[in-house]
């Protein structure tokens, strides 16, 4: 079943921006992967798939659920639980359901978009949000000699996620080999490697788009930099929340 440990063993994030929303749905329905649902005083799971996503409305349709007999519980509860996987990532979101069609005899429900997203992952690998105040550019050189140039939005002791304020390039695919990152941390240090693109996430939304790289050829200095910056960003945030509080 692909339902995370407690939020107690697990380190997560929550998701709010509406474009990374939209963006986490989209992945889930062109990998059509399988959702594990709960309902709301019911300890069964039930699975489904989603099959659309109506991003004008603001809604998700989702499959009929399996077992069947989930579909009376979610009739009176009207709310439901999902959690999905993605390359290795959990991620759950809670979502109201809005209308069924069962026309054909096998229902189908349409949930709103969920307020957030909650972005579970191993401890190893445990991304770091940059508070947006921070505004770290990136640039990207490829081999064909074209500049790409984003802003830092997360990062792991692997990697690192890219936000664009216009669509680039369709040949940025996952597996492209970058030979010169560029990032300029605001402690002084300077991050030059080379990456390899995991995840691309043209704009659709608002005309951001969205990468994922894996570090390579990052110098020891370097590597010492990275982590010490994402050490920054997680005292930064504790401090805030904790004034906040």
């Amino acid at each position: 079943l692909n339902i995370p440990e407690s939020k107690s063993k697990q380190q997560y994030e929550i998701i709010s921006d509406p474009v990374q929303i939209k963006v986490f749905l989209k992945r889930i329905l062109d990998s059509s992967t399988l959702l594990s649902t709960t309902i709301p005083e019911d300890n069964e799971v039930y699975n489904s798939l989603i099959v659309s996503i109506d991003n004008d409305n603001h809604q998700i349709i989702i499959d009929q659920l399996d077992p069947k007999h989930g579909h009376t519980k979610l009739l009176q509860k009207k709310e439901l639980t999902v959690f999905a996987v993605i390359e290795d990532i959990n991620l759950s979101f809670t979502s109201a359901l809005v209308d069924v069609n069962d026309q054909s005899g096998i229902p189908c429900y349409t949930l709103s978009f969920p307020h957030n997203i909650r972005y579970y992952q191993k401890r190893s690998s445990y991304r770091v949000q940059i508070i947006r105040s921070f505004s770290i550019p990136v640039k990207l050189t490829c081999r064909s000699g074209e500049i790409i140039e984003g802003e830092l939005d997360n990062l792991s002791p692997e990697g690192m996620r890219i936000r664009f304020a216009d669509n680039f390039s369709n040949t940025m695919k996952s597996g492209l080999s970058i030979p010169k990152c560029e990032v300029d941390l605001p402690d002084g240090g300077h991050i030059l490697c080379s990456v390899e693109l995991r995840h691309v996430a043209h704009g659709e939304y608002g005309n951001v788009s969205y990468i994922g790289i894996r570090l390579k050829s990052l110098l020891c200095l370097e590597h010492t930099w990275f982590i010490r910056f994402a050490n920054l960003i997680e005292r930064t945030r504790r401090r805030r929340t904790h004034y906040n509080t």
